[in-house]
């Protein structure tokens, strides 16, 4: 049976999955919607598209680094959660700016929820809104993973007596000799 730590590691996995996924339907949905407006090259629309293709490139390359790290690495500072947080924060500000981004573009041309016409634009929001959540959803779930890492490490200190990798201990016992 998988432990909590093993578990928390594949579901950051599947949501690095998911997200680069998505991102590559995101991708080719800006491109295609680009491509039909490069008529207004300069616009907000083609600058905002833009952003978002930067956000599913960013997307695609790190979730695919990341995916790989989980696999391959055990040690050292891709093993680490602490750049995992910092890339999932980093990475769902970055979602939810486009997904505001867009918002506001799609309701300055008319394409509010009542149309039926805006099914692309729509798509793209709601991949947008998708992406930010999948990513908070790894902050979290990394978070857990760290969690679950210091209390087996407690558990096993407590069972074993081994305190030579606390430093608390290390530091009392430097203390009390001097």
């Amino acid at each position: 049976m998988p432990t909590a730590s093993q578990r928390a590691k594949y579901i950051e996995i599947f949501i690095l999955t998911l997200a680069t996924i998505f991102a590559s339907i995101e991708l080719g949905l800006c491109i295609h919607e680009r491509i039909n407006i490069n008529d207004l090259a300069g616009s907000s629309a083609t600058e905002r598209l833009d952003y978002i293709i930067f956000c599913s490139g960013w997307t695609i390359i790190f979730c695919i680094v990341w995916i790989l790290a989980a696999l391959m690495v055990n040690s050292g500072i891709l093993a680490s959660p602490t750049p995992h947080i910092v890339y999932f924060v980093f990475t769902a500000v970055l979602w939810l700016a486009a997904g505001f981004l867009w918002r506001d573009e799609t309701k300055d041309n008319g394409c509010d929820f009542g149309h039926d016409m805006c099914g692309t634009n729509k798509t793209i929001q709601g991949i947008t809104w998708m992406q930010a959540l999948k990513h908070v959803i790894g902050t979290i779930t990394t978070l857990r993973k760290m969690q679950s890492d210091t209390k087996a490490k407690s558990d096993a200190v407590k069972m074993t007596g081994d305190y030579s990798d606390d430093t608390r201990y290390d530091t009392v016992y430097l203390t009390d000799r001097v």
